[in-house]
This record gives structure tokens, C-alpha cells and sequence, in this order.
């Protein structure tokens, strides 16, 4: 749920696992849903993930996320 996300965001917001899933949770409910895209969280989000060291898999999920969001034209970074 992306309200749960949002809100453990807010609480530890230097958590990159958290701020990946919900940069996900953002990308994929616009994709879905075609909801208004929340960009100021999203490049909150980006900030954290461009600076965290990430494990590969995280990495992974980073880019393939970004891709996404530029083929959408969603303004992240």
C-alpha cells in the first residue's frame, strides 16, 4: 500500500529499500492507474537512491525504474 510506504518513508527517510519501494509503488500507480504523478516525492526518493550505496539487485531495480519512468516522461531526477 502505498500510503504505508509513504508514511515509513517519512519516519526513516534515509532508508534506501524503503525509498525504492516506494519509488516503485509511485511509478507503478501511474503506469496502472494513470493517477497524477507525486514528482516531489518521487525526487525525494531519487536523491536518496542516487547517493545510497545499493546492494546489485537494488541497483537493478533502480535502473530498470528509471527506464520506465523516462519512457512515461515522468520528471524524477
Amino acid at each position: 500500500d502505498i500510503e504505508a510506504i509513504s508514511q515509513a518513508f517519512r519516519v526513516m527517510q534515509n532508508n534506501p529499500s524503503i525509498a525504492l519501494n516506494l519509488l516503485k509503488c509511485l511509478v507503478d500507480k501511474s503506469k496502472k492507474h494513470g493517477d497524477s504523478f507525486n514528482s516531489l516525492l518521487a525526487q525525494k526518493c531519487f536523491k536518496l537512491l542516487k547517493k545510497s550505496p545499493l546492494a546489485e539487485e537494488q541497483s537493478e531495480r533502480f535502473d530498470k525504474l528509471l527506464q520506465i519512468a523516462k519512457e512515461m516522461k515522468l520528471e524524477i531526477s
